[in-house]
């Protein structure tokens, strides 16, 4: 498994393909091939020299891949240098042991989704709640797609994951300031990432980012699911309709994160906090958890400008 992997030993395993590339070597004539691979544990950074397009097309995005070489450390970080790889044959590997793990019950986690839509009690939002959860040509996907591909909750069912755990949030937020709209913050926070469904599309075994999603993105793809079925609500009161289309557009909080205006009313500067705890403590968790045994730091994350610290903890820590 890549959560056990340490430098400098044999690999000779199965994987699934999250990303591949076909990239120019520098300062030399010739060609690597740039993979991020994956199993039940997390993903790992991986390289073929000498590639060819031949080797390219061995290796699409979410296909099992046989992978023989070494691992290695480069820059801090802990890479595969594969010798050779080819396409895995069914019966050489288990589906199960090449998908992220997922932690929680998706059975308790949909009951807990229809639970948050039903406490929706204005008649407008509740219409536009059903609008979505009620129809399963939408619901199906939903429950299935990933928050995103690399950065927190990457695996099937995560964007039901982060979605509950920012209402959960919201929730204790809204019990110490309850001047907010309980109604407007619950749709918003269901709501938010609802143009994940068309941001992220099954391929193989895993997820890609669809053509759609690359660009436009999920915040303008999810403002224009919203604001399509609120057209079609009659009488939706337009203001109401302006406020949650503001939580939307500005759940990312900055324009350089990718929300076109600011948060400018306390439900947007709540939904956007409560989005971002979420994701950057799973993010943190996942960084941690995924380094080997024994290692104290994580390799240097370049998107957060550091290392992690990995500490030891007791096996009575997961109870509390």
């Amino acid at each position: 498994m890549i959560a056990e992997l340490n430098p400098d030993i044999p690999v000779n395993s199965c994987f699934v393909v999250h990303e591949v590339e076909l990239r120019l070597l520098s300062g030399k004539p010739g060609k690597y091939l740039h993979l991020i691979l994956g199993d039940a544990s997390g993903q790992v950074t991986a390289r073929l020299w000498d590639a060819t397009v031949e080797s390219l097309q061995a290796c699409p995005v979410g296909t099992p891949l046989l992978v023989r070489g070494t691992t290695q450390r480069y820059q801090e970080e802990l890479q595969v240098k594969i010798q050779t790889l080819r396409p895995a044959k069914s019966g050489e590997y288990k589906e199960d042991e090449l998908l992220p793990m997922r932690g929680k019950n998706p059975e308790a986690q949909r009951m807990a989704l229809a639970g948050w839509v039903e406490a929706v009690r204005q008649p407008h939002l509740a219409a536009l709640l059903e609008a979505f959860f009620g129809d399963p040509a939408f619901l199906g996907p939903f429950l299935r797609a990933p928050a995103a591909l690399r950065i927190h909750h990457a695996y099937n069912g995560g964007l039901l994951d982060h979605t509950l755990a920012v209402l959960r949030l919201l929730e204790t937020t809204m019990v110490d300031h309850p001047g907010m709209d309980r109604d407007l913050l619950i749709a918003g926070a269901l709501l938010h990432d609802v143009g994940k469904v068309e941001t992220y599309v099954p391929q193989g075994l895993v997820f890609r980012i669809s053509d759609a999603g690359r660009l436009l993105d999920h915040i303008i793809l999810g403002e224009r699911l919203v604001m399509t079925q609120v057209e079609a609500i009659s009488g939706f009161p337009p203001e109401l309709a302006l406020h949650l289309d503001h939580l939307i557009i500005s759940h990312h909080g900055t324009r350089e994160n990718g929300s076109p205006v600011l948060p400018m009313t306390p439900e947007a500067i709540a939904l956007h906090h409560a989005d971002n705890l979420d994701a950057q403590v799973q993010r943190f968790q996942e960084l941690t958890g995924q380094s080997p045994p024994g290692e104290r730091w994580t390799a240097y994350q370049a998107t957060l400008g550091r290392s992690l610290f990995c500490p030891s903890r007791s096996p009575s820590d997961e109870y509390h």
